[in-house]
């Protein structure tokens, strides 16, 4: 088992590939912790974890409120006294034109794809550092790499975030704590992309979860150990 006495923090573990990735993570002898703000989703995903003979619990918060993100953490750390693996998977994607975009809702979607995980870093870093050795996990977006029109807010967080991951992976690398980001194109099924997106999409320009997941765990375990402040792609045919 690749995770054995470790305990790791999934953001947007309620559902979809966060969910997935959560799993995965319990299946290889972690200790997860599933971060969302439905309550619901999340005690369903600790059952199905629980049910496989897997270990997890619930850290229930608002990513758009520092205040409720920095409580939630001081409080995980009371009780399990580190976070060995943080995965920053936790998205809010609008397709909306930028023109068309209300300021509040631009600035909601900055807030959870690139504030929440900057706010997770600054809060669970001094710990990694402490206990010298970590290993940081964004999942950014192939639209952070090349754009996509009519998704501008979010492809500004992801870009922000994958230059975050560099510069900041290089900051704390040599306190043993790694960062690294991985960026998925179109995942099947195909939820999250408005219909104008769905309508240019060919079966081919999608990947399965699982082979973000996969990813995921490899940049997590010791497999990719003096691997640092890399950006993996990992996409189908579409260019995004």
């Amino acid at each position: 088992m690749l995770f054995v006495n470790k305990i790791a923090l999934v953001t947007g573990a309620g559902r979809g590939l966060g969910r997935a990735t959560a799993m995965a993570l319990a299946d290889e002898g972690a200790v997860v912790l599933l971060l969302g703000r439905k309550k619901d989703t999340l005690f369903e995903v600790q059952d199905e974890i629980k049910a496989m003979g897997g270990k997890a619990d619930i850290v229930c918060c608002d990513l758009t409120l520092e205040t409720q993100i920095l409580s939630s953490i001081e409080k995980t750390i009371n009780i399990y006294g580190r976070i060995d693996i943080l995965v920053n998977n936790a998205a809010m994607a609008k397709e909306i034109l930028f023109m068309e975009m209300k300021p509040k809702l631009f600035n909601e979607v900055i807030c959870v794809d690139f504030y929440a995980p900057v706010i997770l870093c600054r809060a669970l870093l001094p710990f990694m550092i402490k206990n010298k050795g970590g290993v940081v996990v964004n999942v950014a977006s192939g639209a952070g790499q090349r754009g996509l029109p009519g998704s501008s807010a979010y492809a500004a967080a992801k870009a922000a975030l994958i230059n975050f991951t560099k510069t900041v992976g290089g900051e704390v690398r040599n306190h043993g704590v790694r960062m690294n980001c991985i960026c998925p194109g179109p995942m099947e099924p195909r939820t999250g992309f408005g219909e104008s997106e769905k309508l240019r999409m060919h079966d081919t320009d999608l990947i399965k979860p699982e082979t973000v997941v996969n990813t995921i765990l490899y940049l997590a375990s010791d497999m990719s150990n003096g691997v640092s402040c890399q950006v993996i792609t990992a996409r189908g045919a579409n260019r995004w």
